[in-house]
C-alpha cells in the first residue's frame, strides 16, 4: 500500500484526527491553535443537512488530491477545488468524463482577470453516479462567470444536470448553481473555499480551507501543473508527469517499469513478475517486480489521466482469460439449447430472440477480471481491496511471451452501450430461469469503448 506520493503532512493523520466525526453531531470547529498545530492539510466539508466536518489531505496523485475523513470516507478533487470523485458515503459520485477540460483549470491559472475572462466560458460533461448499488448518468452543462474582488477570484457557475441513463430516465432535470473562491499567493491561484453541486444525490456540498497544503504555497509546481497549455497534455497518460516523484522509476528495489513495452520479452527468473498497464489513452507500460505487487503499488508507480473510471479498471491474465473464455462458450450453448426449448415448445418469436441474443453474446465485448467495482481510494486504505498479485493465481495458464498479468484503465463509461435483455424473466422456460441472472454477471465484465466521434 506504498505511493510514492504519500504526503508528510498525512503520515499519522489518521490517528490524530479520529475523534473528528464526518457525520457527527455537532459541527466540527477548530481553534486557531488547533490548525496552527495540524501537521496536514484540511478542509471543513459540509454536505446538505449534515454537520461540518473535517477531511485531511491523504494522497497527491500529481493531477488530482485525495481527501480522507476520520471514517475513512474519501472526496477526490482536481487541484482546482472541483469534486470529481467520492468514496465510502452511502451515495457516491463515481466518475466525471473528461474532467481534465474543466475551465476552472484555465481559470485559476490565469495571472490577470482579462486572460481568465477568456477562457472557455463553457463546459459540458458526463458524470456517472451510484446509488443503491445502481450507476444513473447525467449529462452536465454549465457557463462560467468570474472576476477578481481585491486578492480573491470568485468563480460563478451556473447550468443544468439533465438523465440519460435508463436508472434516471424519470427524473427531471436539474438546475446547478457553484460559486469557487481562490486566493491569490506567491503568484498562484489556490482554492480556498466552494459551493458546488455533486450530484442529484449528493446534492451540494460546501467546502472551506482549513490548512493550505503546503505546495499551494512553497514552490510554483501547481502554477505549471495547470498551465492552459499543459492541461491539454494532462490526460495523456503517458506524458503527464505533473507533480510526480522522480522516485516512479524506481518505486523499491523489487519493481523496475519503461514508459513503453519491452522489444522482446523478458527474461524472468521464478520470483519475477510481469506486469502490463494499459492505460486509458492508449498507450501501456510493461513492469518488472522481484516480488509478488499489490494493485496500489504498480498503479502509484505509473502516472495515470486524471479522469480514470476506476470502477471500469480490469485486473486480467492469460489464464483468467482462458477460463473466462471457456464459461463464455458454454452459456452461448446455454443460450443455443434455449432457443432450441423454445422452438420444441411451439414458441418461434422466443426461439429467434434467443439465437440472436447467443450470437450478440460471444461478440460482446467482455473483459475478465479478477476485481469488480474498483476504487483506488479503497485499495490505499483496506488490503481486502487491495489484492496481492501472485504467482499461484496465474498458475500454469500463462505463456511466456506474455505478462503475468494486464491492468486495463478507462477513461469512458456508458451505461446505453449495455444491451436490455429480450427475454423477460418470467418467459423463462424450467431449467433456464437463472439464465438472465447469469447474463447480468457477465456484464459486469463489460469493456466499455469510446464511440468513434464521441467525445
Amino acid at each position: 500500500m506504498r505511493s510514492t506520493r504519500v504526503l508528510d503532512e498525512s503520515a499519522s493523520a489518521a490517528s490524530q484526527s479520529l475523534y473528528y466525526a464526518f457525520a457527527g453531531q455537532t459541527d466540527v470547529e477548530l481553534t486557531e491553535q488547533e490548525i496552527a498545530e495540524l501537521q496536514f492539510a484540511a478542509n471543513y466539508v459540509q454536505f446538505e443537512n449534515q454537520a461540518r466536518a473535517l477531511i485531511i489531505l491523504g494522497f497527491d496523485d500529481g493531477h488530482s488530491l485525495q481527501w480522507v475523513s476520520a471514517n475513512n470516507e474519501v472526496i477526490t478533487t482536481s487541484l482546482t477545488g472541483r469534486v470529481i470523485r467520492t468514496d465510502s458515503l452511502l451515495s457516491n459520485l463515481e466518475h466525471v468524463a473528461n474532467s481534465e477540460a474543466d475551465p476552472l483549470a484555465c481559470i485559476q491559472q490565469a495571472p490577470s482577470i482579462e486572460q481568465a475572462q477568456q477562457c472557455q466560458p463553457s463546459w459540458q460533461r458526463l458524470i456517472t453516479t451510484e446509488h443503491n448499488g445502481q450507476f444513473s448518468q447525467w449529462l452536465v452543462e454549465t457557463t462560467f462567470e468570474v472576476e477578481d474582488k481585491d486578492a480573491i477570484r470568485i468563480v460563478r457557475e451556473n447550468g443544468t444536470a439533465t438523465p440519460v441513463s435508463r436508472q434516471s430516465h424519470a427524473a427531471e432535470p436539474k438546475l446547478i448553481s457553484n460559486t469557487f473562491e481562490f486566493a491569490a499567493y506567491n503568484n498562484v491561484f489556490r482554492p480556498v473555499a466552494s459551493t458546488q453541486w455533486i450530484s442529484p444525490e449528493l446534492s451540494v456540498l460546501q467546502q472551506q480551507e482549513v490548512k493550505a497544503y503546503s505546495e499551494y504555497l512553497s514552490n510554483d509546481r501547481f502554477k505549471q501543473s495547470i498551465d492552459t497549455k499543459d492541461q491539454k497534455n494532462t490526460s495523456k497518460d503517458a506524458n503527464n508527469n505533473q507533480g510526480m516523484s522522480n522516485d516512479h522509476k524506481n518505486l523499491s528495489n523489487d519493481m523496475f517499469f519503461q514508459d513503453q513495452l519491452f522489444s522482446q520479452p523478458p527474461q524472468l527468473t521464478n520470483q519475477q513478475m510481469w506486469v502490463r498497464i494499459e492505460r486509458s489513452n492508449g498507450t501501456k507500460v510493461d513492469i518488472v517486480t522481484d516480488g509478488e505487487p499489490r494493485i496500489s503499488q504498480l498503479l502509484d508507480a505509473v502516472p495515470t489521466a486524471q479522469s480514470v473510471m476506476w470502477p471500469q479498471t480490469k485486473i486480467s491474465s492469460p489464464s483468467l482469460s482462458q477460463q473466462f473464455e471457456a464459461r463464455k462458450q458454454g452459456m452461448y450453448v446455454r443460450l443455443k439449447m434455449l432457443a432450441q426449448t423454445f422452438r420444441y415448445d411451439g414458441q418461434a418469436d422466443l426461439a429467434t430472440k434467443a439465437d440472436a441474443l447467443a450470437d450478440a453474446f460471444l461478440t460482446s465485448p467482455l473483459k475478465p477480471s479478477y476485481v469488480t467495482d474498483f476504487s483506488r481510494a479503497k485499495a490505499r486504505q483496506d488490503l481486502s481491496q487491495n489484492p496481492l498479485l501472485n504467482h499461484a493465481q496465474v498458475g500454469a495458464g500463462r505463456i511466456n511471451n506474455e505478462p503475468h498479468y494486464t491492468i486495463t484503465l478507462s477513461a469512458y463509461y456508458d451505461q446505453t452501450q449495455l444491451p436490455a435483455l429480450p427475454i423477460a424473466d418470467h418467459e423463462l422456460p424450467k431449467g433456464f430461469r437463472d439464465v438472465n441472472q447469469q447474463l447480468r454477471m457477465f456484464m459486469q465484465y463489460w469493456h466499455f469503448t469510446e464511440a468513434v466521434g464521441q467525445h
